[in-house]
């Protein structure tokens, strides 16, 4: 049996070494994990692929839709329930 709450995770991310490892552990029973990354210079993706995280970098044009809106109309989703989070959170 499967123990993994079926939710899909959106975590934000922007230059976010310093936080992200903390978000990810937290969210180790999630069934499926995204890091939508705003072009991070730092170590951001590196961490993310190293929790197993589905890395998924982001450049935003000034127009409709921003990065959840994005998420939700581009990304092959596992699941209906999806659950934002920035990684300082």
């Amino acid at each position: 049996m499967d123990d993994k709450i079926a939710i899909s995770v959106i975590v934000a991310t922007l230059n976010e070494e310093k936080n992200l490892a903390r978000c990810l552990a937290s969210l180790e029973r999630f069934d499926e994990v995204i890091v939508l990354d705003s072009v991070s210079t730092d170590k951001t993706p590196e961490i993310a692929k190293s929790f197993g995280a589905t890395y998924v970098p982001f450049a935003w044009n000034g127009q409709y839709p921003k990065k959840r809106q994005w998420a939700l109309d581009n990304l092959a989703l596992k699941h209906d329930r999806v659950f934002f989070i920035d990684a300082d959170e």
